[in-house]
C-alpha cells in the first residue's frame, strides 16, 4: 500500500487535511492508499483551501521465474539458479528456511524437495517447489561369451549390452581405450574386466572368466586284432574331425 505525506506553508496554522473535500484531520500522513488518483484538500484556520492530485502507482506483479535446475549426476551435487521480475528491485532469495540473500544460486544440493522463495523490495514474496533427482548412471544388461579351446587359444569372444546413463556409451576391456564397440574378439583365457561410460563421466563395471577347453575328439576308433601265430599283424584306425590339423 502507498502513502501520501502532506506538506503546507502558508495561510495561517493550525492546518487540516482532507482526502475527501469532506473529512478533515490534524493528521498530514494518509498511510496505506491503494494505486489510483487522489485529491489532497489543506485547510487553515481561516477556512482558507489548497488542493493538489496525486497519483500513487503500484508496481509490477513479483514473478518467480522458471528454476534452472541442474540434476545430481555420479560425479557432483545438483543446483538450482532462481530468477524473477516485476516487483520492486532489489530482490532476495532463500532456500527452505535459511535466511534470505542476493544469491540467487544455491549448489551443491542432494537429490530431493526443495522450498525456494523470492522477496522484492516491499516485502512481496513467491515461492516454488522443485524435485532434483539423481541423473541415472549406467548399467550392464547383458554379456555373452565364447571361450577359446585348446585348439583356438585366441578364439575367445565377448559381446556386453548396456543401457542408461547420458549420452553416448563407450566401454573398454582391460583398460584399453574407451569407444563404442560392445563385441571384442580375439580373446585367449583368462579374466576379463569391461567398463562401460556414459557422458558425464559415470561409469560400470563388469568381470569374467574366459577358459580353454580341450576341443579334440575322436569321431572314429576301430582296431584288428593280431592274426594266429602273430600274422598278420594288428591294426588300430582313428579319425578326429575336431581340433586343429594337422594331428
Amino acid at each position: 500500500a502507498g502513502n501520501v505525506v502532506i506538506n503546507a506553508t502558508g495561510g495561517s496554522t493550525p492546518y487540516t487535511y482532507s482526502l475527501d473535500g469532506i473529512n478533515y484531520t490534524t493528521n498530514s500522513l494518509f498511510p496505506n492508499l491503494n494505486a489510483g488518483a487522489y485529491t489532497v484538500t489543506v485547510k487553515d484556520v481561516s477556512g482558507c483551501t489548497a488542493t493538489q492530485s496525486w497519483t500513487i502507482n503500484a508496481p509490477a506483479g513479483l514473478v518467480l521465474g522458471v528454476p534452472a535446475v541442474t540434476n545430481a549426476s555420479c560425479t557432483s551435487l545438483g543446483s538450482v539458479a532462481l530468477s524473477a521480475n516485476g516487483g520492486s528491485l532489489p530482490y532476495t532469495f532463500a532456500l527452505g528456511s535459511g535466511s534470505y540473500s542476493s544469491t540467487p544460486v544455491f549448489s551443491s544440493l542432494a537429490a530431493g524437495n526443495y522450498t525456494l522463495h523470492v522477496k522484492d523490495a516491499n516485502g512481496c514474496s513467491r515461492d516454488t517447489v522443485i524435485t532434483l533427482t539423481t541423473v541415472p548412471v549406467p548399467h550392464f544388461d547383458s554379456l555373452i561369451q565364447s571361450n577359446p579351446t585348446c585348439s583356438f587359444p585366441v578364439a575367445g569372444t565377448i559381446t556386453v549390452g548396456a543401457s542408461g546413463g547420458s549420452g553416448i556409451l563407450t566401454y573398454s576391456i582391460n583398460a584399453s581405450s574407451f569407444n563404442s564397440q560392445t563385441f571384442f574378439s580375439g580373446l585367449s583365457s583368462g579374466y576379463y574386466t569391461i567398463v562401460v561410460t556414459d557422458a558425464n563421466s559415470c561409469t560400470a563395471s563388469t568381470t569374467t572368466l574366459l577358459t580353454s577347453s580341450n576341443t579334440l575328439s575322436f569321431t572314429t576308433f576301430s582296431h584288428t586284432n593280431v592274426g594266429c601265430q602273430g600274422s598278420p599283424l594288428g591294426t588300430i584306425s582313428a579319425q578326429l574331425s575336431t581340433g586343429n590339423p594337422p594331428y
